[in-house]
């Protein structure tokens, strides 16, 4: 029984970058309707970067964004940038309010 454990283990170490990219694959289709190669063309397109702060993905890697209200895929994101267009429920005018914010708090204003 432990040799096989063993064998689980170094098999499993040996393809797990297989079994990933499967699973990758498998979950582009099954929850955004989109293929492995409609994926990649997206990242090329956008320049391998962040559709939104065009920076560099995190660790945990590019994120497929989508409309939760029609299920269509925007874009692809760095995982920051997907959370918070979350945090703020794909709302334009909180977008536009923090914009406001940030441009208006530049300036210390006195009390």
């Amino acid at each position: 029984m432990e040799n096989f454990r063993a064998y689980q283990k170094k098999y499993y170490q040996e393809h797990r970058e297989e079994k990933v990219l499967k699973s990758k694959i498998k979950d582009l289709a099954n929850l955004y309707g989109i293929s492995k190669e409609q994926y990649d063309f997206m990242i090329e397109n956008q320049g391998g970067k962040c559709a939104i702060c065009k920076s560099s993905w995190t660790k945990k890697g590019p994120t497929v964004d989508h409309d939760h209200a029609t299920g269509k895929v925007r874009g692809i994101l760095c995982s920051n940038c997907n959370w918070a267009l979350g945090l703020i429920h794909d709302d334009r005018n909180v977008a536009w309010g923090m914009i406001d914010y940030l441009c208006d708090s530049q300036q210390i204003k006195e009390v």
